[in-house]
């Protein structure tokens, strides 16, 4: 079962959410900031930084999205208790992701664990995390059987790996109102990334006046019918939709419903092992054969907490046993689903499907609810990818053995400006445009598509800017960037051996990687491009950077030098 190069690549391409890709990123710092006095700068992000996925591109074998993953709705506030009278210490920061995802998935026999930290992308550029916090149980491990817990507040290293935290138990009260926060400065996702499914209509209402979102479930009179879109892509290149899906796998005309994961409580219901009478003492079948043990049976120092409310059911990725090892069955699209018997999702939270994107079928994951419209084990990601995720991953730069590499998008102050809508009272017609937020444009106007003339100069503007214009005759509009942060830098290279070719060097400017825009090998004259906001206040040579084949690293100075000191 395999999907084809182009059905991927368009899928990837045109699933990613460039809406806002020119608005500041935003939080709600606390709740008395609601609504509407959302912060564009703070703590972890002292300048404005943009939002949303910042540059597009692709080759014959992969998708590289550029972000500083932050959402593009209002994040946040985050709080340490359920009253919200103690602020979360940790705040987004951007990060200056470059990310590779394989435009072919690829489905290995032996699964890939899931590691802490990026798992994948939502498709506002936004980090996507496991289910795990990365902490665990703490045996005594001196036949007692006594432990404790470990996590970031309780300095007692990362515990024994057998009895693994659920991070929506452990952290969910860290969460803001879309399921996520950050680890350091990580803003990201364990849960369904709720913000970003309303703003793609995933059945989700927004009150603005609270910052609230509410699901909208199968079963409730305002559900869409609609399949849930792509809402992002893990980082072995299968794509993750929403909770809603066709109800037999391979029948888009089989009604929409939602997806049943694949995972239960071990409470003694429905075929289960009985945790609360028996204790922490056996691990999921499931456990087993991903780790390749040889029992499931566990000595007295490999035990869990009682299952007590310090501990609910749940409190470990261990306390759920997945549905095929307890006699439920995969539901195939034979005869009538029922919830009670089949689940929909593999342990891996994956299942092969048709889907809006695919019509010929591809590995999906999709987001866990149950039937009340809470979050559901494992919400996105269980403890191994069903692909292969080491084909993709972080980069620092873009390949140069990738072949041609082609840019589909740009964000930011380089997003090119479109109009969103168009209304219209008598003369008078408004026009939304999409801009970079804090840009300087001309509006222009032209009769024939030739020569065109100055409307207005807007600066300072919102990412959906509008504009009333009183119509005299058929008139063409288009909005000019005038103002760009972007500056391009011509000096040259003297050295006293021969220079390299240009595929093996790079070019900073202070602390900030310049975009080689030309470069004459022979006599060092270059011209590069950079982003003048990220550069210090002062003046700065250029510096190349080359290493040879052997020996160290070789830098030189540009013979000119860039004066920033007005900035």
């Amino acid at each position: 079962m395999g999907v084809a190069v182009a059905d991927n690549l368009s899928a990837n391409l045109n699933s990613w959410y460039t809406e806002r890709s020119g608005r500041y990123a935003r939080i709600y710092r606390e709740t008395t900031d609601i609504p509407g006095n959302a912060q564009t700068t703070w703590d972890n992000n002292p300048t404005v930084s943009y939002a949303g996925p910042q540059e597009i591109s692709y080759s014959d074998n992969y998708v590289y999205i550029a972000t500083e993953a932050l959402s593009t709705f209002t994040m946040g506030p985050w709080y340490f208790n359920e009253e919200q009278t103690n602020l979360f210490d940790n705040t987004p920061g951007p990060q200056g992701l470059l990310i590779q995802f394989p435009i072919t998935p690829t489905i290995p026999t032996d699964k890939i664990d899931i590691q802490l930290g990026y798992a994948g992308l939502t498709v506002d550029g936004s980090y996507i995390y496991g289910s795990s916090d990365g902490y665990s149980w703490d045996n005594d491990e001196d036949g007692t059987g006594n432990g404790e817990d470990t996590g970031p507040t309780t300095n007692n290293g990362s515990g024994d790996g057998v009895w693994n935290h659920n991070a929506y138990y452990t952290e969910g009260v860290t969460f803001d109102p879309s399921n996520a926060h950050s680890a350091g400065d990580e803003f990201h996702y364990h849960g369904s990334p709720t913000g970003m499914r309303y703003l793609l209509g995933d059945n989700v209402t927004y009150d603005e006046s609270t910052n609230t979102y509410t699901h909208i479930m199968d079963t409730d009179e305002d559900f869409n019918g609609q399949h849930s879109p792509i809402i992002g892509w893990i980082a072995d290149g299968i794509p993750l939709y929403g909770p809603f899906g066709y109800s037999s796998p391979m029948d888009a005309t089989s009604g929409v419903r939602r997806m049943v994961t694949g995972f239960v409580f071990r409470n003694g219901n429905n075929g289960t092992y009985n945790l609360r009478d028996n204790g922490r003492d056996r691990l999921p079948d499931w456990i087993v054969e991903q780790k390749g043990l040889d029992t499931a049976e566990l000595t007295v120092d490999e035990e869990g907490p009682t299952v007590r409310p310090a501990y609910p059911m749940g409190y470990f990725v261990e306390d759920y046993a997945y549905k095929e090892d307890v006699g439920y069955t995969y539901y195939d699209g034979t005869g009538t689903f029922d919830e009670a018997t089949h689940y929909d999702l593999n342990q891996y939270n994956a299942r092969y499907c048709v889907t809006p994107e695919f019509p010929e079928g591809t590995w999906a994951y999709f987001v866990g609810f149950d039937s009340e419209g809470a979050l559901n084990y494992p919400y996105i990601l269980a403890n191994q990818y069903y692909g292969d995720n080491s084909i993709g991953g972080k980069l620092t730069t873009l390949p140069s053995d990738d072949g041609e590499i082609v840019t589909y998008f740009e964000g930011g102050i380089e997003l090119a400006p479109s109009v969103t809508e168009v209304t219209q009272t008598g003369t008078e017609m408004t026009l939304t445009w999409s801009l970079a937020e804090g840009g300087t444009y001309t509006l222009q106007s032209s009769s024939d598509l030739d020569a065109w003339t100055d409307v207005e100069e807007v600066t300072d503007v919102d990412y959906a800017y509008q504009d009333t214009i009183t119509m005299s005759g058929s008139q063409f509009y288009r909005m000019q960037n005038t103002a760009t942060n972007y500056v391009e830098f011509s000096t040259t290279f003297t050295a006293a051996q021969p220079l390299p070719p240009v595929d093996l060097i790079t070019v900073t400017i202070d602390t900030v990687t310049a975009t080689v825009l030309s470069y004459d090998q022979d006599t060092g004259a270059t011209t590069i491009e950079f982003d003048q906001k990220l550069l210090s206040a002062g003046i700065f040579n250029a510096v190349l950077t080359f290493t040879p084949p052997v020996g160290d690293a070789v830098e030189i100075n540009s013979d000119d030098s860039y004066d920033n000191s007005g900035v």
